[in-house]
């Protein structure tokens, strides 16, 4: 199970948008995007839609029944920003609170999780190429339409 990540960030409303997308071999099993609010960085937005990627990934009814039917799972997370793979592969475990309870989940449940970094904004034309705009391009959506909430103190 392969998991695409991305997050855009606005330093001015901390608020970010989130987007991913899960394959299964060359089969997409699993896509979305998500408003974060209170964010204090930009690496805190790609960490948050990390984690939260591959929790909804494995909470989805199609994903759950399929993983139920193996004896070990091993998800490839791609994620845009070096700082994300960094926090989550620190020697002596993570230091950010949210890091440290994902690894712990990732143990818990004997999750075998490479993390790969995936340099964004390319132009190639394979399917990886594609996805990564599309998150990209939709987490940017999904902040701009998050700084037009009332949540939003300007």
């Amino acid at each position: 199970l392969t998991v695409f990540t991305d997050a855009s960030f606005c330093p001015n409303t901390h608020v970010a948008g989130g987007a991913f997308w899960a394959v299964y071999g060359d089969h997409m099993v699993f896509k979305g995007c998500f408003p974060m609010w209170d964010v204090a960085t930009s690496s805190e937005a790609e960490l948050r839609t990390s984690i939260h990627a591959v929790g909804n990934t494995l909470r989805n009814a199609d994903v759950k029944a399929w993983v139920q039917t193996l004896t070990d799972l091993r998800i490839i997370l791609v994620v845009d920003a070096l700082s994300t793979k960094q926090e989550l592969e620190r020697p002596g475990g993570p230091v950010h609170p949210l890091a440290s309870r994902f690894m712990d989940y990732v143990r818990r449940h004997c999750i075998d999780l490479r993390i790969n970094h995936v340099k964004g904004h390319t132009c190639g034309q394979e399917g990886r190429d594609y996805v990564n705009r599309w998150c990209d391009r939709n987490s940017r959506q999904t902040m701009r339409e998050a700084r037009k909430s009332p949540q939003v103190a300007m």
